[in-house]
Parts: C-alpha cells; sequence; structure tokens
C-alpha cells in the first residue's frame, strides 16, 4: 500500500482514504467490523500500528535525506531544476513533493523560513565533508592493500 509513497504529494484528503483503508484493513485483521462500535485507538493499541500518515512521512523525509545527499549532477537532482515550457493552466497549481517535505518540516517544527536555508547550506557543507573524508579512507586502504599485498 506503501510503494512508492516516498514520491507523492499527497493531499489531505488523498491522506485520509490511506487512513481509513488502513483502518479498514486493521478492522479486518481482528475481525470486527464498524457495527462493533470500537474506536481505532483500540486497534492502534492492540496491533502496536502506527498511524499511516505518519508512516508517509517518515518515508518522505528519508527519501528527502536520500535525495539532498547526492551530488547535485545526479538524475534526481537535475529534476529539481527542471522547467517546464508552455502555458500553465488556470486554476490552483498542482502540490509538489518539495511543498509537501516543507508542509511535513513545519508539522515536526523544523522548518523556520530564514533557517531553512542555513541549515541547508549547513546540512550541504557536512555533506561535502563526508564526501572527502570518505575518498581519503578509500585511497588510504588502497595504499595499505597495494603495500601489504592484501589488495
Amino acid at each position: 500500500m506503501l510503494y512508492g509513497s516516498e514520491c507523492w504529494p499527497m493531499t489531505k484528503a488523498q491522506e485520509r482514504r490511506m487512513e481509513v483503508a488502513e483502518m479498514r484493513m486493521l478492522r479486518w485483521t481482528c475481525g470486527k467490523t464498524m457495527l462493533d462500535m470500537i474506536p481505532n485507538s483500540v486497534f492502534r493499541e492492540n496491533l502496536e500500528v502506527r498511524s499511516i500518515s505518519d508512516k508517509l512521512r517518515e518515508g518522505r523525509l528519508r527519501w528527502f535525506g536520500h535525495v539532498r545527499r547526492r551530488p547535485l549532477t545526479a538524475p534526481v537532482r537535475r529534476v529539481e531544476e527542471l522547467t517546464v515550457d508552455g502555458v500553465r493552466i488556470r486554476g490552483r497549481p498542482a502540490r509538489r513533493w518539495e511543498d509537501r517535505i516543507k508542509m511535513d518540516l513545519k508539522e515536526l517544527l523544523l522548518y523556520v523560513p530564514g533557517w531553512f536555508v542555513f541549515m541547508y547550506v549547513c546540512f550541504l557543507y557536512v555533506c561535502h565533508l563526508m564526501s572527502l573524508y570518505l575518498s581519503q579512507i578509500q585511497t588510504s586502504l588502497a595504499i595499505y592493500h597495494r603495500w601489504t599485498g592484501k589488495g
């Protein structure tokens, strides 16, 4: 049910439909129906299951971290800068994945407009330092294996 959900720019209505479907499955698992008048929280406690909304948010933010750690030349990063030529249709623009990530970060109190840019730059700098550090380790290991004859 969650396959590929990391990239879905979900609306509140779609998220609600996912929650309803999940609760129907949990009720079915327990052999109960809506007619039994048992609150949703009882099923979550008995089955030790978190809300599907939390799982969706967790997956999106995990994928966001993976995307941000990729180099700027990677296809997944080049798509971020992609613009579509032509005239936009009338009405409200469709929700983008980036918009949903910002909403998730705001819900978790991790997004402050001015600080987000600063934290993002710091994050990129740390990732750059980590990549340099890892490349130095790989080079050192290669030299060591050549020197000891274990490579």
